[in-house]
């Protein structure tokens, strides 16, 4: 049997859920090399390299204009900081040095990346190992325009494909037609990638961290990929193809089912109210939500209105932005996070100090005692603007009752200066905290003697009671939120908030996992919040369940002893409800 017609499997890491057949695309990077050429003199090759960075800042602005409201903030925000690595004065010292040493505008930009890039790497941080591929990126725009290459020569693809590559930059995603792609798989990458959130958020199955079975692929061959198992089939039977076929019929046909469902209030086979509201990140997502049959907010990330903005936006601009968002939720819950940057979120306009473990450092809410000014204002455009609306305050990473403390003190003095100043205002703002750090849940009875409510982060609780780093792809296989540590912090979270009669809802991933619905119903979970798109499957899980069943499923997952089982067993129940 020849290579062209070898069925083979691989197995990676499913990051985003949906199944597609199609015709692999090998994407091959252009590789840029400096063209053999005479020395122009200092003068003339400064000013090569000059016009080829200003013109990438510009290629760079287009870049986050034309992406605004099509891609999330975050990935927007990695456009902003491959700007100041352009504009870096560091960069400019090399090339310039090296162009007086006799080398080329190229040559001089190729040594200069390369060291900076490998400088990066030998710090043997995760994170900071992320930057020296955008350096290295950022590098690759830069020759272009020294060569005068354009962005779109390197797009070799008009019909539908399954993208097969080593890795993609976050220039590539901006720059490829994704339109034309119906999944995506990759060699390196984890769960937390720029890849596999740049995936989730179009809705495009993905497949990644499939290593060097890559080589594997050869172009144009048949692919079956299924972003939930992460499973990749390469030139599949024709009994596979007809099999997953019938899978995405009936996915297709039960979205379609799904959508009545979705828009009306979620309750339980025995009739217990259940709320599943949205997890927000700009004003095209709050619209849209809708759709899908939300609630209301469960998380409104406040970091729409500060990662893309070149100094901290004014109360005007953020009272305006907070409304727009408002409007579309007039009667329901709005709960807004304070601005939770730091870790891997760094905006230009604000001062971080270099930090070995930047995830353990400045962020949240540690980095409002750096700013007061930033909080203070953010906190009067939130006072101002929910007057009329069912708005909430959530405090993130919360590790002390000092930290509610330091808030509350603020709100204080915001509502009396707002009161001197004779502005409206919203006077009656419940003010609860994220449970994500091991210290809060350590003392959550003592945290709801301050709180109004609690909403669980399951990212970062995962992240912090685990130990793993949640950005690095070489320990994705230990980073899971079904672990029994992190399950069993969940449920001491919300046995605290039922004997403070506290609220307690849960907005981090593993609220929209269908496996874990059962679970965390059984914990005694009443409100999920979740990416929009997953809410009709969630709420026709829930509609599936009576309080026993998941009770007794619950039981029997807190008895296990590792994630691996919890997994197996919750398979199971969903594929017997299923049934």
């Amino acid at each position: 049997m020849n290579k062209q017609v070898e069925e083979l499997k691989i197995q990676g890491i499913g990051v985003s859920e949906g199944i597609q057949i199609g015709m692999a695309f090998l994407y091959q990077k252009h590789e840029l090399k400096p063209s053999s050429r005479e020395f122009y003199g200092y003068d003339k090759e400064i000013k090569l390299f000059n016009d080829a960075t200003e013109l990438a800042v510009k290629q760079l602005d287009n870049l986050i204009n034309k992406n605004k409201g099509v891609i999330n903030e975050k990935n927007l925000a990695i456009f902003e900081s491959h700007k100041m690595m352009v504009q870096d004065p560091s960069l400019q010292e090399k090339v310039s040095e090296s162009i007086k040493s006799g080398l080329t505008a190229e040559e001089a930009l190729n040594k200069a990346i390369k060291e900076i890039a490998e400088s990066l790497r030998q710090l043997d941080d995760a994170i900071i190992s992320e930057r020296a591929n955008d350096v290295e990126d950022i590098g690759r725009r830069i020759l272009r325009n020294l060569l005068g290459v354009s962005e779109q020569e390197q797009l070799t693809f008009t019909s539908e494909v399954i993208l097969v590559a080593e890795d993609l930059a976050p220039s590539d995603t901006v720059t490829l037609p994704l339109n034309y792609v119906k999944a995506i798989i990759t060699q390196k990458g984890g769960y937390t990638s720029h890849t596999a959130i740049l995936a989730r958020t179009l809705g495009i199955p993905a497949v990644v961290g499939i290593g060097e079975a890559k080589n594997k692929i050869t172009n144009n061959d048949e692919l079956i990929v299924d972003g939930e198992t992460g499973l990749v089939i390469i030139n599949p039977t024709l009994e596979e193809k007809n099999t997953y076929k019938s899978q995405i019929k009936a996915h297709n046909e039960r979205s379609e089912k799904l959508k009545d469902l979705s828009l009306k209030d979620c309750y339980t086979k025995d009739n217990i109210r259940i709320h599943v509201l949205s997890n927000i990140a700009n004003v095209s997502s709050a619209k849209s939500s809708l759709n899908f049959g939300s609630e209301g907010i469960g998380l409104l990330r406040s970091e729409f209105m500060f990662i893309n903005e070149t100094s901290i936006p004014d109360e005007s601009h953020q009272i305006q932005s907070l409304i727009e968002i408002f409007s579309e939720y007039p009667k329901m819950e709005i709960v807004v996070r304070l601005l939770d940057i730091g870790g891997d979120k760094h905006p230009n306009y604000l001062h971080f100090p270099e930090e070995l473990n930047p995830f353990l450092g400045i962020r949240a809410v540690r980095l409002y005692r750096r700013y007061p000014d930033l909080l203070k204002t953010q906190l009067r455009a939130i006072l101002q603007a929910s007057i009329g609306f069912n708005v909430k305050i959530m405090i993130p990473m919360v590790a002390s009752i000092a930290d509610i403390q330091f808030v509350k003190q603020y709100i204080q003095q915001v509502q009396s200066d707002l009161e001197k100043e004779n502005l409206a205002f919203n006077k009656n703002l419940p003010l609860g905290i994220m449970i994500e750090t091991p210290a809060s849940v350590f003392i959550v009875d003592l945290l709801a003697n301050h709180s109004d409510f609690f909403s669980i982060g399951t990212n970062d609780l995962t992240q912090y009671v685990l130990t793993v780093d949640r950005t690095n792809e070489n320990l994705s296989y230990l980073f899971n939120s079904f672990h029994p540590a992190v399950l069993k912090a969940i449920q001491v979270t919300i046995n605290a908030g039922e004997s403070n009669n506290i609220p307690v809802a849960m907005c981090g991933a593993l609220a929209g996992v269908k496996k874990a619905v059962p679970l965390l119903l059984g914990m005694g979970l009443k409100e999920f919040s979740m990416v929009p798109n997953l809410i009709p499957e969630i709420k026709s899980i829930i509609s599936q369940l009576d309080m026993e069943t998941a009770i007794k499923i619950k039981d029997k997952v807190m008895a296990l002893e590792s994630a691996e089982e919890v997994e197996k067993l919750l398979d199971i129940e969903l594929k017997r409800l299923a049934n």
